[in-house]
C-alpha cells in the first residue's frame, strides 16, 4: 500500500502549562497519526487523548536538552483504527516556555504490530553552526519503507534548504524557534539541510515501514525484502 502524507494540524504556544489542543478532524482508517514538538527544555508531555481507536499515542522519540538545556524534541504516535470519527487531539503537559507541536496523519504504515514496531531505524544531528545538518541511517528493513524527516533550527528568520528528494512540510515557526518536517516515500539513508542565517539547529529521521500489500502474506513479503538488499 503506498503512502500518503497529510499534516493535521499545527499547535503553538508560549509560557504555558495549560492542555495544549489540536482541532478535531477525521483521520483515514487504519492510519498513522504521527506528532512531533518542539520546545524548551521544560516540555513534559503525561498523557495525549484522540483517535486511539487502534492503538493509544505512546512515545517514539524523546531527546531532551538537545545543543543546551533548555531545547526539547518529542515524536508521540498512535494508530486511529478501522473507523475513526471526528475527535480533537489534546496534549496534557506540564508548563512549557515553548511549544511547537503538528501531527501528520500516514498512511500505507504497518499497523499490524504495536506502535514502536512500525518504526525502524533512526537518526539525528543536533549542535551549532553545523552546515549542514545531517542525519545518517542504517540499511532499513525494506527500500520501500518511507523517511520522514524534522528539522529545528532557533532563529527569527531561518532559512532551509532541504536535499532535493524531499518533500517539505509547511515552516512552522514561533518567536524564534523555527520547525519543519520532510519526507520521502522510500528509503533514503543520508538526510540534510542547510540554512544560510541559524548557528543553532536539530535534525532527526526515522524509517516508517510500509504496511504488506492487500492479501499479501507477511513471510512472503519479508522474503522478497531481504532478495531486493542482496
Amino acid at each position: 500500500m503506498a503512502f500518503t502524507v497529510t499534516s493535521r494540524g499545527f499547535v503553538s504556544a508560549s509560557a504555558t502549562s495549560a492542555d495544549q489542543v489540536f482541532s478535531s478532524f477525521t483521520p483515514a482508517a487504519n492510519s498513522m497519526l504521527l506528532m512531533v514538538v518542539g520546545g524548551g527544555g521544560t516540555l513534559a508531555i503525561n498523557g495525549i487523548t484522540g483517535h486511539t481507536g487502534g492503538a493509544a499515542w505512546s512515545q517514539v522519540k524523546d531527546i531532551p536538552g538537545w545543543s543546551t538545556a533548555n531545547r526539547d524534541f518529542k515524536a508521540w504516535a498512535c494508530f486511529v483504527g478501522a473507523s475513526p470519527s471526528a475527535s480533537a487531539v489534546t496534549v496534557d503537559i506540564d508548563y512549557a516556555d515553548t511549544f511547537v507541536g503538528e501531527i501528520f496523519e500516514i498512511t500505507g504504515v504497518d499497523t499490524s504490530g504495536t506502535v514502536a514496531n512500525a518504526f525502524g531505524v533512526e537518526g539525528s544531528e543536533y549542535g551549532y553552526d553545523l552546515e549542514p545538518w545531517t542525519a545518517s541511517l542504517a540499511a532499513f528493513a525494506s527500500a520501500t519503507n518511507m523517511t520522514f524527516v524534522v528539522g529545528i533550527q532557533i532563529d527569527a528568520t531561518p532559512t532551509f534548504t532541504w536535499d532535493g528528494n524531499l518533500t517539505q512540510g509547511t515552516l512552522r515557526q514561533n518567536g524564534t524557534w523555527a520547525q519543519q518536517c520532510a519526507w520521502v516515500l522510500s528509503e533514503d539513508n543520508s538526510v540534510a539541510f542547510n540554512s544560510e542565517n541559524s548557528k543553532n539547529g536539530f535534525i532527526w529521521a526515522i524509517e516508517i515501514k510500509q504496511a504488506a500489500a492487500a492479501g499479501g502474506n507477511a513471510a512472503r513479503a519479508a522474503f522478497y525484502q531481504m532478495m531486493e538488499r542482496n
